[in-house]
């Protein structure tokens, strides 16, 4: 069974289950022991919960990942990849609706469990963070960039809300 789970990770996000067998080829949709890529402008985190939400009622047993390893754990894979971005979220949402600027807020976030796992352990300034926020069922695009002038700084220079 092809499933479309656009836009999420991205506007083609696209999984196959394979039934009776149990095996989700999840594409983007759901990573396995690697923090989700989420600084694009293709990115829409409500909608990529609904997927996972989707997924996880397919229970499947098997998970091939776009990232990450192969897994029989793939419960495990879609709850890290759905609490990830809850977390990322959450804390940008509280961000927006105190306006904290993003280096203030990143500053303030506990990244500590996420901290020794890839990409943040290959380099903390890649942090992939770009998020979408929703509020009384009212999505607003938060979108974060990366400054280019100075690559050692970790902030994102410019948020538009759309």
């Amino acid at each position: 069974m092809l499933i479309y789970a656009g836009p999420g990770h991205s506007a083609s996000d696209i999984m196959m289950m394979v039934e009776p067998d149990g095996v989700l080829f999840a594409g983007d949709i759901v990573q396995n022991g690697r923090i989700p890529f989420m600084n694009s402008d293709d990115v829409d985190s409500a909608n990529w919960l609904r997927a996972l939400a989707d997924v996880e009622s397919l229970d499947p047993i098997f998970i091939i990942p776009g990232h990450g390893r192969p897994s029989t754990g793939a419960k495990q894979a879609i709850e890290f990849t759905r609490d990830y971005i809850e977390y990322v979220r959450g804390a940008m949402g509280k961000a927006v609706e105190n306006w904290i600027g993003f280096d203030v807020a990143y500053e303030q976030i506990d990244w500590s469990k996420y901290k020794s796992m890839p990409p943040l352990a290959a380099t903390i300034e890649a942090m992939p963070i770009g998020s979408f926020w929703s509020s009384n069922n009212h999505s607003s695009r938060m979108r974060f960039r990366r400054s280019s002038s100075c690559p050692s700084e970790n902030i994102l220079n410019t948020m538009n809300l759309m």
